[in-house]
């Protein structure tokens, strides 16, 4: 029986193989697909994952021991509750007490035998089967895998889809394509991060290249030349050089020459390409086109006439937070004015979905206090437990959620039931801004 999962980044696809795998490990199934507990401890020997990544095999182990171990209900993990518990019950025919015993004992045979717990990569996986099958193959002992001649000269080249991080390990080689498309470019955009300095050497002397990213620049125009540097179109160093002049009153602050502007926009427009929906390249916009966006902006007001100058004066209005600590302080002794005005929001439309949006782990627990119906993710939550409450807002099983642009602001689709968002916390990063209104726009 084959079946097919199809789901985007973030929906909980790691949630739902690694349930997938348990129930193969403590079921056996017939012909009509149903299963019962098994009597075999040694089934993770005729079990096979493959993954893309080694980030993702470790993950994907990690998840598995971990739940087996919820399920055995052992000491060590606190007496945590596996979400699969009831529904592997359901499935299997058993009750808590036998899946835990069963689940028990898998998972003490799989740890007693883990040089056969078989979750690879795609890579890993060949090589295996490549020296199990050297002889057959007339292979000695020693052999060496090497790219052919036609996929290095782009021959006959197969089309690969994968991501940054498989890339930048080593995984693959680009030099063996003639061609390469990156989605979600803007990871280029800063000249000293790991991914644009690891791609600038692996992606020299590729043929034909693409970059897509929906905020090119979000912060400066010298953002733009780390796109031209990967794309060969000019040195980065050389650009730098040309059009930006530099601050002598702020380190690394560099602007366009006046007299380059007119001369750096035209340069720009010989190798980059702005599109804004299906009928720039010719194409019909019928369901693409989305009703404006509808941004509303709300004061909140502070306190006054409660803060004294070193003479005993009263401040008519406060001073204005100019430095990065005035700035937090006036943050946090605004909270719960924000949460106020958020609330406020929230019951003006009682059947309306909500994304709260939040930057401080005080906000977090002012909102949740606020509107108890809230369900929150944070960075030392569970993993998988972060991942259900994810995916339970994006099938609309919860009205409110509160997170923060850093664990949801990439990846997540929640457009499906929500519309609305309030950004309860305060920041400057117009990348993060975007990019956390495009997941329900």
């Amino acid at each position: 029986m084959l079946n097919i999962h199809k789901a985007s980044a973030g929906s909980g696809k790691t949630y739902t193989l690694t349930y997938n795998y348990i129930k193969l490990l403590l079921g056996a199934g017939d012909e009509q697909g149903n299963y019962r507990l098994a009597s075999d401890r040694k089934r993770h020997r005729a079990i096979l994952a493959i993954t893309f990544t080694n980030k993702a095999t470790d993950e994907m182990k990690r998840r598995i021991v971990q739940q087996l171990a919820m399920l055995a209900h052992v000491d060590a993990v606190n007496g945590s509750k596996s979400d699969y518990e009831e529904r592997l019950c359901k499935e299997l025919g058993c009750d808590s007490t036998q899946l835990a015993n069963a689940a028990r004992d898998a998972l003490f045979s799989l740890l007693g035998d883990y040089g056969f717990f078989n979750v690879s990569t795609i890579d890993a996986f060949f090589q295996t089967v490549l020296r199990t099958f050297a002889r057959e193959a007339e292979l000695t002992g020693n052999y060496e895998v090497e790219l052919p001649e036609e996929a290095a000269e782009c021959r006959e080249a197969p089309i690969l889809m994968t991501n940054y991080e498989r890339v930048r390990d080593g995984d693959m080689d680009p030099a063996a394509f003639c061609a390469a498309a990156l989605d979600e470019a803007s990871v280029l955009r800063s000249f000293g991060n790991k991914t644009y300095q690891t791609f600038l050497d692996k992606f020299r002397g590729v043929k034909y290249k693409l970059v897509c990213t929906a905020t090119p620049s979000p912060n400066k125009y010298k953002e733009l030349i780390h796109y031209a540097g990967y794309l060969e179109v000019m040195d980065t160093g050389q650009a730098l050089t040309r059009f930006f002049q530099r601050d002598s009153t702020k380190a690394n602050n560099l602007t366009l020459y006046p007299h380059k502007e007119d001369e750096f926009w035209l340069w720009l427009s010989t190798w980059a390409l702005v599109i804004t929906k299906p009928s720039d390249l010719g194409y019909d916009d019928a369901g693409y086109s989305l009703p404006p966006l509808e941004v509303r902006r709300h004061v909140v007001g502070g306190h006054y006439n409660d803060n004294q100058d070193r003479d005993g004066q009263y401040k008519i209005i406060n001073d204005a937070a100019m430095s990065l600590p005035e700035a937090s302080r006036e943050k946090r002794e605004s909270i719960a004015a924000r949460v106020a005005k958020a609330k406020e929001i929230v019951d003006s439309d009682p059947e309306e979905h909500f994304l709260l949006w939040h930057d401080l782990e005080a906000e977090r627990h002012a909102i949740c206090a606020a509107m108890p119906e809230t369900v929150d993710i944070y960075g030392a939550m569970d993993y998988d437990e972060r991942e259900r409450r994810v995916i339970d807002f994006s099938e609309g099983k919860t009205r409110l959620f509160a997170t923060k642009k850093s664990l949801s602001g990439s990846g997540c689709n929640f457009q499906r039931h929500c519309h609305r968002a309030v950004f309860v916390g305060i920041d400057y990063e117009f990348n993060d801004f975007i990019q956390a209104i495009h997941r329900i726009y």
